[in-house]
């Protein structure tokens, strides 16, 4: 149920391309998804089928189908970026580039370290000159959940004007 792309960056990641549910920080509720409701009586699989055919039916087009396939995978992979602080100071670091230059490419970033200092050194405007600050691992990582909660917001938005029409 993923598009072309989010496949082949979930085949570079994990090294294999159907990604379980289970493995996203997002999804599973903090590793504790064989213990949830949903692990035991809701269908994954099927659900997919299922919205497939509601968006089949709404008329979405192949290329709008992929864009959301896209977006909310790079939901999915915010939540796998993993963030350190530098010790004794406010600082934080991304631990590991991969997740980070896969998120970039779906969202169609020229540059992932724009991404990187978008949630660890965020710029502020005093005057006519833009500032970067650092941020602690605690601010960083609110940064990229409300980035995971935004970009999930305004797909969700898009699809009920959408479907509004």
């Amino acid at each position: 149920l993923a598009s072309d792309k989010a496949q082949k960056i979930a085949n570079r990641i994990f090294g294999y391309s159907l990604v379980e549910a289970d493995l996203f920080r997002f999804l599973n509720q903090g590793n504790i998804a064989e213990k949830s409701v949903h692990a035991k009586f809701v269908d994954d699989l099927e659900g997919g089928r299922e919205t497939e055919q509601a968006i089949d039916q709404l008329e979405f087009t192949s290329n709008e189908k992929s864009w959301i396939r896209e977006l909310m995978f790079a939901c999915m992979l915010i939540g796998q970026i993993r963030f350190g602080e530098r010790s004794g100071l406010d600082m934080s670091y991304v631990e590991e580039m991969i997740e980070i230059e896969a998120v970039s490419e779906l969202l169609g970033l020229s540059h992932s370290s724009h991404l990187v200092d978008a949630l660890t050194q965020p710029s502020i405007k005093v005057g006519d000159v833009f500032i970067k600050r650092s941020q602690p691992l605690r601010k960083t990582q609110a940064s990229a959940q409300a980035l995971a909660k935004c970009l999930y917001e305004r797909v969700f938005n898009w699809i009920l004007t959408k479907c509004n029409k």
